[in-house]
């Protein structure tokens, strides 16, 4: 009998040591966790149960009541043993300590509000800038420019022997990034709208596309009477379809849009589109004023796509050729023409997709023809300053990951 009786608790399915399948151990796992109190009390009256049972087979064998009870309870033992075995053996002591330990932590930090403030700004600080530094890394160093084929695409920039803390003497102007290098060479990416024209014109050779882009920094738009600032872009008119970017409403800006004369077209952000136009699909030809010109709004560049300098995003495109209506120092006809024919003038940065089977060395040898062309003729003129060794020299620089690929590079620069 006591061999059976044996056996029945050692089946039990709360039984200590027994083999419980991994179903029931996770249900009466999570069934503690849900409901603690509940099982607490099937435990007890689990155990509870096999010392009655036991003790009445010790009182049919002719034991006095009191003292089957009594070895009953010798036999099995306390019931709160019992129950932490069974904890143990499901895995639930870990968790039950755990619980205790926060509950204690939390009353010692109730006691002293003032500490527990600090540490909760403290934890709060520290979660925060780690999150945002690994964001950054991410957007800067990590992610792929959100384009087809970013691996293909190369930044143009150029180096010039200069005095140290001064700009070479053939610019006059220069607007874009710039920089010393580690060997004291003054390193930038800007280049004159004459040079862009010629390497568009040799471009078929070398790429399969090229384009310009400039900074127009925030720009007022005014829709229906509302004004609103954006950060906009200036921009080729093969901006999008070098980028392989397609638009997620309406078109992107073209050639056509890009030349003399056309009429003003605009392209405006996924995030732009949703915070000022609630996602209206008939915004689509809509007159927006940009600093006071009238633009028509012709389409919106797809969710993910924020432009070509991580970290940052552009509200809106322009095109390149509508630069001097919109800035009101460039407005008399002369100012106009010098922006974009003024070699001296150098304030758009270049990006070409080399075309297969077309090697960095060969693209930038061309590239050096041309700016030794371009730099030569302004040397030579009366009102230039500046001598040969001032002539730059090119390089090229993948831009898959943006313009940002750059920051081992900037790391080291100097304000120009």
């Amino acid at each position: 009998m006591e061999q059976d009786d044996g056996a029945d608790r050692q089946h039990s399915a709360y039984d200590i040591g027994g083999n419980m399948k991994l179903f029931a151990r996770l249900r009466s796992w999570f069934k503690w966790i849900a409901k603690p109190q509940r099982l607490e009390d099937e435990m007890e009256t689990e155990v509870q149960f096999h010392i009655e049972s036991y003790a009445a087979d010790l009182v049919r064998s002719g034991v006095p009541q009191q003292e089957a009870k009594r070895q009953a309870h010798i036999e099995f033992g306390g019931i709160e043993s019992h129950k932490d075995a069974v904890r143990a053996s499901l895995g639930l002591r870990l968790w039950g300590e755990l619980c205790a330990d926060l509950r204690y932590g939390a009353r010692m930090l109730c006691k002293n509000p003032a500490f527990t403030t600090l540490v909760v700004l403290t934890l709060a600080l520290g979660i925060g800038a780690n999150t945002a530094i690994f964001s950054l890394i991410d957007a800067v160093m990590l992610r792929m420019l959100p384009v087809q084929q970013p691996e293909q695409l190369m930044l143009l920039k150029w180096a010039s022997q200069s005095q140290p803390g001064t700009t070479p003497r053939f610019l006059r102007s220069l607007s874009g990034d710039s920089y010393q290098d580690h060997t004291g060479r003054f390193t930038s990416t800007s280049f004159s709208y004459p040079i862009f024209e010629e390497i568009q014109r040799g471009a078929p050779n070398l790429y399969s596309g090229v384009l310009a882009f400039a900074d127009a920094d925030k720009l007022n738009l005014g829709v229906n009477g509302e004004a609103g600032l954006a950060v906009g872009e200036y921009v080729s008119g093969d901006y999008f379809s070098t980028l392989g970017v397609r638009p997620a409403l309406g078109r992107t800006i073209s050639a056509s849009d890009d030349a003399v004369g056309a009429n003003p077209a605009m392209v405006i952000s996924y995030g732009y589109w949703t915070q000022r136009f609630g996602r209206d699909p008939s915004v689509l030809g809509k007159r927006i004023t940009v600093n006071g010109i009238p633009f028509t709004l012709a389409g919106v560049t797809p969710r993910e796509f924020f432009g070509i300098q991580p970290g940052s995003s552009i509200d809106v495109w322009i095109p390149l050729r509508t630069q001097p209506l919109v800035v009101p120092a460039l407005t008399d006809a002369r100012q106009e023409v010098s922006k974009f024919a003024d070699p001296r003038d150098w304030w758009i940065q270049i990006m070409g997709r080399l075309r297969s089977g077309v090697s960095e060395q060969h693209a930038i040898a061309a590239l050096d023809v041309t700016l030794q062309q371009n730099v030569s003729r302004i040397l030579s003129s009366p009102e230039a300053g500046g001598t040969i060794q001032e002539i730059p020299r090119a390089q090229l620089v993948s831009a898959s990951r943006g313009l940002d690929s750059l920051r081992e590079d900037f790391s080291a620069r100097s304000p120009s």
